[in-house]
């Protein structure tokens, strides 16, 4: 298992985690601006954990 795979299986895991974190701070109305910032980057790993894992997909079928 090489680091890309490793850090790809850890974005299904941290990414909704730092979204619902994000979430839950936010409708507590606990420091909005980093609640934000949580969302944000949660948003973008779950993206970036999507793309990896199409782009790796596509790889090993051609």
């Amino acid at each position: 298992m090489d680091k890309f795979s490793v850090s790809r299986n850890m974005g299904f895991i941290t990414g909704p985690l730092m979204l619902i974190l994000g979430i839950m701070t936010y409708m507590n109305h606990r420091f909005p601006p980093l609640s934000i910032v949580m969302i944000f980057l949660g948003i973008v790993r779950i993206g970036l954990t999507i793309y990896s894992y199409m782009m790796n997909k596509k790889e090993n079928q051609e």
